[in-house]
């Protein structure tokens, strides 16, 4: 059936509600949207299930041959979600779960509402489309089918859900997510537009986390922030947005008598999360009382955070970087490098030795192994770190990365992948204590996570540090995943996800048979785009 029909049918309804509700003389307002639609018949045809599409597209890729199919796989917009399909998907699947069985078609000329009765303040929301007439039954969805007129009617619904709960955001802001023009930006600043969305929606806990992670792909619910501490506890306890607003004031403007929570309670949490340690006290919390009494005490608790992220981003650092013992002899080993290069004096059967190779770090033990294999051995080693800070940002970088400042603005690269891309200003903000405290990149910095975690486990595999000589393929995938997701859990953020670009790449990388050298190539090939 036609997509026009069947929003045409779809608004008629809302407005049909409306004037039954005018004539119980209720408060005029906006009602949720009914799909005139059997529950039994209903049938999307969109991409619903992209988590296991893209979970198994990990597997078709496991050669270092493969590299160039797979990015053409990750640049292909109908690859993953996109922000336009999963906010239509949401929108549909909430107002379906709504539908009565015996609704099976609506008769449009029955429908004559003026809709600026329902304007829900100073400005009257977006009137809907109500003028045609037909009655049909609707037994099929296709996302192909959301033509223009769909998605503005889309929008109009959106923009006055958002109005009615007191949201700023335009109507042509919300027309360019259903067109697919736009997206809400994953930085701290748009946040909030998506806890609107999900208000205006009345999203569940659930569907909200959903949302933030496959929609949005960002962390749903930094609870270190009392705004989103709030939320946690609105969305669990279904207080609306506007009352999540008013304890939020009402937590700022309040004098608390009661004790904050001490250092020894925290550190006696299993993760030793604040975050995850405020989410598990929230989620017992039942009041309003409760949340504010619970926030007002612990206020200065609130100033700063990231600081187990920090703790462990640093420690990982400090294992891919030469320790300080050692790097005095590779000054040394630069000059004597040096001098042979510049004599003609190469003796490439000469292995250098570093008597503190235990402390060398990750990224020079890697570097000495290659260059083992290489038949330049003197010509290897001093073109790699000669006229280098081997403990710098860039460094690590350029090593990891082949390259220190981030991948190039190409359109043909999936926003997600290149935005808050590990690169030297980055990475500088996020191992700067007192920038990280305050920083609310937290895409940023689950991406640093991932890089650096994942270049540590499979290194120490390819150096032979971890002996998992005994493990099959899938042991060690399996590894890695359950390590990574544990250190992820630990610093607050979601396991590692393939229905997400970016995280896509390096669950394909940890499949292929040379995880670290697929991962490299793949960079070059987006660094190329």
């Amino acid at each position: 059936m036609p997509m026009r029909l069947l929003f045409t049918q779809l608004f008629a309804l809302e407005q049909k509600q409306i004037a039954i509700m005018a004539s119980q003389k209720s408060p005029p307002r906006i009602s949720d949207c009914l799909f005139a639609i059997n529950r039994s018949e209903k049938r999307i045809s969109m991409r619903q299930d992209y988590t296991e599409f893209n979970k198994q597209s990990t597997t078709e890729y496991p050669s270092i041959d493969d590299v160039e199919d797979a990015i053409d796989f990750l640049k292909a917009p109908a690859s993953f979600r996109s922000f336009r399909t999963g906010l239509i998907k949401i929108f549909l699947d909430k107002y379906i779960e709504n539908i009565s069985d015996n609704s099976d078609s609506i008769d449009i000329n029955s429908i004559n509402i003026d809709s600026n009765t329902i304007a829900l303040s100073n400005i009257a929301p977006i009137n809907i489309d109500s003028t045609k007439s037909e009655s049909v039954r609707i037994n099929s969805m296709e996302l192909e089918s959301v033509d223009s007129y769909a998605e503005e009617q889309m929008a109009k619904c959106l923009f006055n859900k958002l109005h009615k709960i007191g949201s700023s955001i335009e109507y042509n802001t919300v027309l360019s997510w259903f067109q697919g023009k736009h997206r809400p930006k994953v930085e701290a600043g748009y946040r909030q537009q998506i806890y609107e969305i999900c208000f205006a929606l009345n999203l569940t806990f659930d569907e909200t986390k959903w949302f933030f992670g496959h929609v949005y792909y960002d962390r749903a619910f930094n609870c270190h922030t009392i705004e989103e501490a709030v939320f946690y506890y609105a969305f669990r306890n279904n207080v609306g947005y506007q009352e999540a607003l008013e304890i939020i004031d009402t937590i700022y403007a309040s004098n608390s008598t009661f004790e904050s929570i001490s250092p020894s309670e925290i550190s006696a949490y299993p993760t030793e999360n604040y975050t995850l340690f405020v989410q598990e006290h929230i989620s017992d919390m039942h009041s309003k009382e409760e949340i504010i009494d619970f926030l007002t005490a612990n206020k200065d608790n609130f100033n700063e955070w990231n600081k187990t992220a920090f703790a462990n981003l640093n420690a990982l650092v400090k294992t891919l970087i030469v320790s300080d013992a050692v790097k005095k002899e590779i000054h040394n080993l630069k000059r004597l490098l040096t001098r042979r290069i510049n004599s003609n004096n190469i003796d490439n059967s000469e292995h250098i030795r570093i008597n503190h190779y235990d402390k060398c770090g990750l990224i020079m033990k890697e570097i000495l192994y290659d260059a083992k294999k290489s038949s330049y051995y003197d010509k290897y080693i001093y073109e790699t770190i000669n006229g280098k800070n081997v403990c710098s940002n860039t460094f690590i970088l350029e090593r990891l990365l082949s390259s220190s400042t981030g991948l190039p603005k190409s359109p043909d690269i999936p926003y997600i992948v290149r935005n808050n891309f590990p690169n030297k200003k980055v990475m500088s903000d996020i191992l700067s204590e007192q920038k990280v405290s305050l920083s609310k990149s937290y895409d940023g910095i689950r991406k640093m996570i991932i890089l650096l975690d994942f270049y540590s486990f499979w290194v120490n595999i390819k150096l032979g540090i971890s002996d998992m000589s005994e493990y099959s393929a899938s042991e060690r995938f399996t590894t890695y995943i359950d390590e990574a997701n544990a250190l992820l859990h630990k610093c607050g953020y979601e396991d590692l996800f393939e229905g997400n670009p970016y995280d896509w790449v390096f669950i394909c990388s940890a499949k292929s048979d040379e995880p670290l050298e697929f991962f490299r190539s793949c960079v070059n090939e987006l660094l190329e785009s």
